[in-house]
Formats: C-alpha cells, structure tokens, sequence
C-alpha cells in the first residue's frame, strides 16, 4: 500500500493577508491551494504538564504529501471546518522527505 493511497480527503490550504481599511488593518484570507489530497485524523496525544495536571490536547492531524507548500500560520479547510495550523512536521525515510504531518486546531471563525 502507498502513502498515497491514505490520502483520502480533500482540503483547501488558505493564507492570511492584512489589508489596511482607513486606519485599520483586516484580515482576509486567500485560497493558495485547492482539493489537496490529504488525510484527517483527530490527535489522540495525552500531554502532562507538573506531573500532576493532565491535559488532554483537541488539536487534528493532517497528512500530506511532501510536496505540499503549507506553514504555520496557514489555515486549512476542511469539510467546511476552518482549522489554524499550528506546527507543521516533516518527516524522512531512510534518504529524502517522505510525508508532511500538520498539526492543527479547529477554529469557531471563518
């Protein structure tokens, strides 16, 4: 079975610009890249903070090919779900990059 072959949704890849409004700056949001194949999964990491707090963290999972030109600050679109990328990890094989796991946590904006 190939990587790819795990890639089974879709997502758009959205970076923000500020635009200056009078004397305000707006935020928008701009599609850089469309129906990225990609895999979503719910993080299932348990974080311990002092030794005694447990924190369990509600952040996703997304997997994507290592060509894929995505950062942190980036925000992903997902099923009609907004997430704000968090940290994005490249991962090797033996010799070259061989997949990109992002990290990202739903937002209530749009």
């Amino acid at each position: 079975m190939s990587f790819n072959s795990l890639l089974i949704h879709s997502c758009d890849i959205q970076a923000k610009s500020l635009n200056r409004t009078g004397y305000e700056k707006t935020e928008s949001w701009t599609e850089i890249a469309e129906n990225v194949p990609c895999r979503h999964d719910s993080s299932s990491n348990v974080k311990i903070n002092d030794g005694n707090i447990r924190v369990n963290s509600d952040d996703d999972v997304f997997f994507f090919k290592p060509d894929v030109q995505i950062e942190r600050g980036n925000r992903i679109v997902h099923d009609g779900v907004s997430f704000d990328v968090i940290k994005v990890g490249k991962l090797y094989n033996a010799t070259t990059l061989h997949h990109l796991e992002v990290i990202a946590r739903a937002t209530d904006h749009n």
